[in-house]
């Protein structure tokens, strides 16, 4: 006889009789399974956990392992080691997924559920979708193609109501892959992720945070320089807000002007790569982007541009990206060329005490002067009031009284003044 307490199977008792009179042959009959009631899962798994699980008296007791309570059977079942992982299945789609196509990938998968004892589909599937419908895209476009041949016709998909229409939003993002990139962040977890960097940052990187966020918001076309040496949280700051604009749905081109630096922050490039700058570039340099394209099209609908280790770059490079962005903003509204970067936010970053544009067999003078603060764009950046020197004041004495404050105690300890930044 099993020992389980009155009632606790839920059975009709005037038919089954009550559960202190069940014998191991009924039992059996009751709690049988077949290879489909195996595919619809909990009533096999219930079988494996009453198996090993002793004199439980409630759903509480079946379900609960090591003291905590799983809310299936399935879940308990892998948590008393009952059920075997899908490390193996996982790593058998990854190896496939390096030379097989969507479609092939769709039907090994189904033929592991139909031959194979897969213990988890839902995460077999949520770990793989993205492998599985990389083919989606493709077959999207093919069905708009349609479209375009009622066009060529004089007729349009409206003049068949039967047929669906498809979906235009989609059909402009899988056209131009540079925009279906930027849109297929998860905004939601960025959101997330936001508020709890947000409560990290101090009280300048608030400043910073709010400003940008806020010129983004109202369209507010603006360039900033944010200054700081390295271990100053310049990165911290770009990634805070470019989840922030990111989880709006905004587009924020990141770029750096070495391939190292924009890997640090997701998306980035090197500006270079994303602007089509030049090698050999001069002041009147433009860059290689064409009217139409899908590069113009993305910078036209960008709403930021954070560009960090600006310093490094020649003012050329950004003076021929300011040239082209005016010229694809033109054709939105003729009064952007004559507004830095066509009206687009931009934000600066980097320390001018790092590396300077590299200029072979020239002197000081010569790099200092191809430095980003020695163009013209420098006049459109706002700098604080704190860092002005009143003209009525001797400006030497200030900046000597700021930098050594007490140069007159520590004027015989040369640490002092090595160790000043």
């Amino acid at each position: 006889m099993y020992n389980f307490q009155k009632n606790f199977c839920g059975m009709n008792p005037k038919r089954y009789g009550t559960a202190e009179k069940i014998t191991s042959e009924s039992f059996d009959a009751w709690f049988t399974y077949t290879p489909l009631q195996v595919m619809k899962g909990e009533r096999f798994y219930l079988r494996m956990l009453l198996n090993i699980v002793c004199g439980a008296t409630s759903f509480e007791d079946v379900h609960t392992v090591n003291g905590i309570v799983y809310n299936t059977d399935k879940e308990a079942c892998f948590q008393h080691g009952l059920l075997e992982s899908d490390d193996e299945w996982h790593e058998a789609i990854r190896d496939a997924s390096i030379h097989q196509t969507g479609a092939q990938l769709r039907e090994l998968f189904v033929t592991m559920l139909l031959f194979r004892d897969v213990s988890d589909v839902t995460a077999s599937w949520e770990q793989h979708w993205k492998s599985f419908s990389d083919d989606i895209e493709l077959r999207q476009r093919r069905g708009s193609g349609k479209q375009n041949f009622l066009r060529k016709r004089g007729k349009t998909l409206e003049d068949f109501p039967t047929l669906l229409e498809r979906d235009e939003r989609f059909h402009r993002q899988s056209q131009n892959t540079l925009l279906y990139e930027e849109n297929m962040y998860d905004t939601r977890a960025l959101g997330i992720e936001v508020e709890k960097c947000r409560a990290m940052l101090n009280e300048q990187q608030s400043y910073v945070f709010e400003t940008v966020v806020a010129n983004v918001t109202i369209k507010k076309g603006d360039l900033f320089f944010v200054y700081g040496h390295g271990g100053t949280g310049k990165t911290f700051l770009w990634k805070t807000i470019i989840n922030k604009l990111r989880s709006e749905e905004k587009i924020v081109l990141v770029v750096a002007s070495s391939g190292i630096a924009s890997l640090l922050i997701e998306g980035g490039r090197s500006a270079h790569s994303r602007f089509k700058i030049p090698i050999d570039i001069d002041e009147n340099c433009t860059c290689n982007i064409q009217q139409q394209s899908f590069l113009a099209e993305l910078i036209v609908q960008t709403d930021l541009i954070i560009w960090d280790e600006a310093p490094m770059n020649h003012k050329h490079i950004f003076e021929a990206v300011d040239r082209s962005v005016r010229d694809l903003m033109r054709h939105t509204d003729i009064c952007n060329l004559e507004i830095s970067f066509g009206g687009k936010m931009v934000l600066l970053g980097g320390d001018f005490r790092q590396i300077f544009p590299i200029l072979p067999k020239k002197g000081r003078e010569d790099i200092v002067m191809t430095s980003i603060n020695k163009s013209y764009l420098w006049n459109e950046c706002t700098i604080p009031l704190e860092l002005y020197l009143d003209p009525k004041d001797d400006g030497k004495k200030v900046v000597i009284d700021t930098v050594y404050c007490d140069l007159h105690n520590m004027c015989g300890d040369a640490g002092y003044f090595k160790n000043r930044p």
